[in-house]
């Protein structure tokens, strides 16, 4: 893209005949047409495919598709509660949005520069913004993969290669280059270097195919390709990249225990044809007319994003369930969503996470603690509930859990998940107001490979200690031992029955009658597969309960007869795979 953008820019400025005016209107033609389309459709089968809260993302992915800000929209969509890609059918336009951002500020700056800077400037944006992509990569993954100062580097390395002098161009050098270039694309998709991305893969990626693009030489070598064959691929590209997700995101959808190979494959085949379809029918028509009437055009243009913009609420409001699922599956925080906040710290003590003013009960843990602290609060009114949790933040005796490959993000969360638990067991030591202590979490995280233990010690600084099952359990019986010895009881709740597949969702779906393949009938859990697929947890659950640990099983409540419930009464137990709902 940035190549081919950028070529005609340079061509047209260098002419003397370049148009902002006429730049963005082809543009318009050329992009917008067969993504209304897509879009339009994704609109109208979205609800017999997608739950209700994919649904509701899906509505903020149609503003970030029309008005080229998707990117945003979808990074301002991750999070540890958030659905995963694979549910968002709009996922990809976050590339066209930074396609088309990044074309907001090139023309410009261009036009304004004089044409010998024009390659040291392009250059150097390159150079910077592709050096410093591994560190934005490790310190904030998620920012680094949806933001324009993170990607416009992958562009501007086509940019780049437009702008060279045409001496550079076709030479024997880079011909000869094009073998090994073409032996990384082939192998970074299987053999990654497993760097945060976009980094270094992205890096040999992009230069591969800029060697590739200036290598092109019209050799003997070129003409044994099949170049009729891709060249045909590549005129209806544009309409494959639009329509192939969604289909993926509907088939992945229907198939909860993931999508059978004969499936997938007939939603590559299907959009190959409807690639096609688009681009013989709508994409390639407005490209080659309409230049008469631009201004009708351009009205016609914002009349079909108007219409798009308001479709999603008018179709689920006229889809609606009587049931509302949004509200059952809402994200369980437990007390308050302050409860679940890293930047707010547990330290403070928030109001809003104890139930009364001078709670009895103290629930610690990350995400599947949060999910007790109402249920406890609801159900005890009169002893009340202190909320101590934090998301991805394991209960550990005054230490957290870490990776050794952790990304910058990641190993600051485990340092405050240190802290936070050191917080926890002070509070805990010197509280003459509590009497019961209940911890909980999936407890994988101390059973994990590769997994080291955080201290913090006298001076300060943080010190790593490789993490086995003997030292997890050694861990747990230090907890009880403190919170014992404080006065207080103690009670483990293990996670509930859980297996990779979504429950919540399977529920949701049969409820609706949305298209679903399944073959856990009712959309219950076989207690067998559970206790066979988690063995390695229970087996070290059991383990701390064997040292005198109380843990209380909520399998107890919910798995009779080898099945275990996943609704009760018709309301959802379950949020997603592993978490309860409200």
């Amino acid at each position: 893209s940035g190549f081919l953008i950028t070529g005609i820019i340079s061509r047209g400025i260098g002419a003397g005949t370049f148009s902002f005016r006429k730049f963005y209107y082809r543009r318009a033609k050329r992009l917008l047409p067969a993504a209304y389309v897509v879009i339009a459709v994704t609109v109208l089968l979205a609800p017999w495919f997608l739950s209700e809260l994919a649904i509701e993302d899906l509505k903020a992915q149609v503003i970030g598709a029309l008005t080229f800000t998707a990117n945003v929209v979808l990074w301002m969509q991750t999070g540890y509660f958030e659905a995963g890609g694979e549910t968002k059918a709009l996922l990809h336009f976050w590339s066209l949005a930074i396609e088309e951002q990044y074309y907001m500020v090139m023309p410009l700056l261009l036009f304004l520069l004089p044409r010998p800077f024009w390659l040291p400037v392009v250059a150097g944006i390159m150079l910077v913004l592709g050096a410093a992509s591994p560190y934005f990569a490790w310190s904030n993954p998620d920012a680094a993969f949806f933001l324009p100062h993170t990607r416009a580097w992958e562009l501007a390395v086509g940019s780049f290669g437009a702008l060279l002098p045409a001496r550079y161009l076709g030479t024997r050098a880079l011909s000869l280059a094009r073998v090994p270039a073409i032996a990384v694309l082939l192998s970074i998709p299987f053999f990654p270097t497993g760097l945060p991305h976009p980094g270094v893969d992205a890096m040999l990626v992009c230069l591969a195919t800029l060697v590739i693009i200036l290598g092109h030489d019209n050799s003997r070598w070129e003409k044994i390709l099949p170049a009729r064959g891709l060249a045909f691929v590549g005129d209806f590209s544009y309409s494959l990249y639009l329509v192939h997700w969604p289909i993926v995101v509907f088939t992945k959808a229907a198939w909860l225990e993931g999508a059978p190979p004969h499936a997938l494959a007939i939603a590559v085949a299907l959009s190959f044809v409807l690639a096609w379809l688009l681009f013989r029918f709508v994409e390639e028509p407005f490209r080659q007319g309409f230049n008469r009437y631009p201004a009708r055009t351009v009205g016609t243009i914002l009349a079909a994003s108007l219409v798009i913009a308001t479709a999603p609420t008018a179709i689920s409001a006229a889809t609606a369930s009587s049931v509302d699922f949004t509200k059952m599956l809402r994200r369980n925080y437990g007390l308050d969503t302050v409860c679940a906040d890293r930047a707010a710290g547990f330290t403070e003590l928030p109001a809003e996470c104890r139930s009364t003013d001078n709670p009895k009960i103290l629930v610690w843990g990350d995400s599947f603690a949060m999910m007790w602290a109402k249920a406890l609060a609801d159900a005890m009114p009169d002893k009340g509930v202190l909320q101590a949790t934090l998301p991805r933040c394991s209960p550990m005796f005054r230490s957290a859990i870490s990776s050794v490959r952790a990304s910058k993000d990641r190993r600051q969360e485990s340092e405050d998940c240190l802290d936070f638990n050191n917080s926890v067991m002070d509070l805990i030591v010197r509280s003459t107001e509590l009497e019961t202590v209940v911890v909980s979490s999936p407890f994988a995280a101390p059973l994990s490979r590769g997994a080291y233990l955080l201290t913090r010690g006298a001076d300060g600084k943080v010190d790593e200690t490789r993490l086995n099952r003997d030292l997890s359990i050694e861990q747990m019986k230090t907890i009880a031992e403190t919170i014992r010895a404080s006065g207080k009881k103690l009670v483990f709740i293990a996670p509930p029955p859980r297996l990779k597949l979504d429950m919540a969702a399977c529920q949701e779906r049969l409820m609706r009658g949305l298209v679903t393949f399944t073959r856990y009938k009712n959309c219950a859990i076989p207690e067998a597969s559970w206790r066979r697929t988690r063995k390695r947890t229970i087996d070290f659950l059991d383990d701390v309960a064997n040292a005198g640990v109380p843990v209380l099983y909520p399998s107890d409540f919910l798995c009779t007869e080898g099945v275990c419930a996943t609704a009760m009464d018709g309301t959802i137990i379950y949020r997603d795979h592993g978490h309860l709902s409200y």
